[in-house]
């Protein structure tokens, strides 16, 4: 699904989450925000620069609440949250743990499974 950050500037996260408060949000061919944006760190330096560093300020200028970031890499799930105009690192979730949203209290995941999932998809 693309995500518009802004004028012109669209990224594809992983998974995207946008609650039903305002409908107009969701385009045909994009959506126009979301709630909680979550990547999977890619295996390729350049990759996974862009991944944990360049991604980071493009979602907090748009407004998005909170990211996660997946790294099979390292084995973990990091929860940013949006404090004025930048993130904070909420928590990092390691396998054994239960990675939770600060947004969302029903919203959580194992992150053995988030780790072991299929990517085949």
């Amino acid at each position: 699904m693309r995500l518009r950050l802004w004028d012109q500037k669209y990224r594809e996260p992983d998974i995207l989450l946008l609650r039903d408060r305002d409908s107009r949000l969701r385009q045909k061919k994009f959506w126009d925000g979301a709630d909680l944006a979550i990547e999977i760190v890619s295996e390729r330096l350049e990759d996974r620069e862009r991944d944990l560093v360049t991604k980071r300020p493009e979602y907090a200028r748009s407004g998005i609440e909170e990211y996660w970031i997946v790294d099979p890499e390292q084995e973990t799930v990091t929860v940013l949250n949006l404090g004025e105009d930048v993130y904070t690192e909420g928590a990092v979730f390691v396998r054994g743990d239960t990675a939770t949203s600060s947004q969302l209290p029903e919203f959580a995941l194992p992150v053995s499974e988030i780790l072991d999932a299929d990517r085949s998809f």
